[in-house]
């Protein structure tokens, strides 16, 4: 494997909502639908999916905060044909290599066999699950790994669909400060992985190409790699310097001056075999606070103080902490207030045969919160909440087995989600609207 360290080219005309126009719905344009998670949920991050392991559905691992305190992870399966029970437990609690069901699971890819490959964040590995052995033996147990392969600060994962024995991941890198070994999402560093046909042949991964920003998603398409580094989207391909297809960049008046930051990236089918890249922008930030996100020491700075908080408020060894990259949820997770304007749901889709085509929507969720209102939530801190916010970090689209097509998306925050019927969306980019 060749290891390269680069900068990036940038296209002359990068798409953006900047240059590009955001496309305003409402979520009753979309006909919305949410399904419910279990109430004691705190924490999801990503879907899976595969129409040629099983069509119509998607799988999703939910972090549920038990009595004790203690956090186990579910896998659930959607199917919205089912009017009764949508959301089905596959199996949990999940399971690392040693045992363990202390797993966050950030990333997921599910490949044409079955293979479920999961991002556990927190322990800087990628479990490997065979999940058609799983549903074959039934749900309401535990699922332990097939295989764990270490990778530092793993955000996402992709399995290649040319060759299923490669697997990409987005992640960062390990980083020695003084005496302390860091697991450093900063230094983002694009990972391959070569599985073997053999369990008793070990599995490791190698740097395909540093030197990155941080990676928040990744999709393989033909013969390139799409990754998001929260301020924009990349592509890499063999022997050629990664280039910029996509800037959260939002214009230079006043109103718009801010920045989309994108997270997970899909595809998504239009015509047939016409397919865009899809991705979610989970928040907006100013100007001045995205240039810090591509200054890697600045970042990493932040990221240790973040660790060093984290292990005081968990009573952690430094030195542990700073080894997992995981923080705590009193720096991440958001509060509303009553009177607080709507923020909107944002998707952008990327033509990826022509990319300085692209299209961005806003999703105002007004009637939800016409009749949700504010939920009260206690964790990581009491409080209040939308019943569902902009805090979306996934995004995919789910052909129904009914002929219905949907974009499924996740938010960190809430124990729910979110399906909007793809139609108009469609229309908007086929122009038959």
């Amino acid at each position: 494997t060749t290891t390269t360290t680069t900068t990036t080219t940038t296209t002359a005309a990068v798409a953006s909502p900047g240059n590009s126009k955001p496309i305003q719905f409402s979520d009753s344009d979309l006909g919305y639908q949410y399904v419910d998670l279990p109430e004691n949920t705190t924490f999801l991050e990503s879907l899976a999916h595969n129409n040629n392991y099983k069509p119509g559905v998607m799988y999703t691992a939910a972090q549920q905060t038990e009595s004790d305190g203690t956090c186990k992870t579910y896998l659930y399966r959607l199917d919205p044909t089912v009017p009764d029970e949508p959301l089905k437990v596959v199996c949990g609690p999940l399971q690392a290599s040693d045992g363990s069901e202390d797993v966050t699971i950030f990333g997921s890819s599910l490949s044409n066999t079955g293979m479920l490959y999961l991002c556990a964040f927190n322990r800087n590995s990628i479990l490997q699950y065979d999940l058609k052995a799983i549903e074959q033996r039934g749900s309401n147990k535990a699922a332990k790994c097939r295989r764990e392969i270490t990778v530092a600060s793993p955000n996402d994962v992709a399995v290649d669909p040319n060759d299923e024995s490669i697997v990409y991941v987005a992640g960062g890198t390990f980083e020695r400060y003084c005496t302390f070994k860091v697991s450093s999402a900063p230094h983002g560093c694009l990972w391959k992985i070569t599985i073997p046909s053999s369990l008793k042949q070990k599995a490791t991964a190698d740097p395909a190409v540093e030197g990155l920003l941080t990676l928040a998603g990744i999709e393989v398409k033909d013969s390139k790699v799409w990754l998001t580094q929260l301020v924009n989207m990349i592509t890499v391909q063999a022997g050629k310097k990664p280039t910029e297809v996509w800037s959260g960049q939002t214009g230079n008046n006043q109103d718009q001056g801010y920045v989309w930051l994108a997270d997970n990236v899909d595809q998504f089918a239009v015509n047939g075999d016409e397919t865009y890249m899809l991705s979610v922008a989970y928040s907006t930030t100013g100007k001045k606070a995205a240039k810090l996100l591509t200054n890697t020491k600045l970042s990493t700075a932040g990221m240790i103080g973040a660790q060093f908080l984290t292990a005081r408020w968990n009573d952690e060894k430094i030195r542990k902490a700073l080894k997992d990259p995981e923080v705590s949820g009193r720096l991440d997770y958001t509060y509303d207030v009553e009177g607080e304007s709507l923020k909107p749901v944002r998707l952008f889709l990327v033509n990826p045969k022509n990319t300085q085509e692209s299209f961005h929507f806003e999703i105002y969720l007004t009637e939800t919160s016409r009749q949700h209102g504010l939920e009260t939530v206690s964790y990581p801190k009491a409080g209040t909440r939308r019943y569902f916010n902009e805090q979306c970090t996934a995004a995919a689209q789910l052909q129904a087995k009914d002929g219905s097509d949907y974009i499924v998306c996740v938010n960190f925050e809430c124990p729910r989600l979110l399906l909007l019927k793809a139609d108009k969306i469609k229309e908007v980019i086929t122009g038959t609207d």
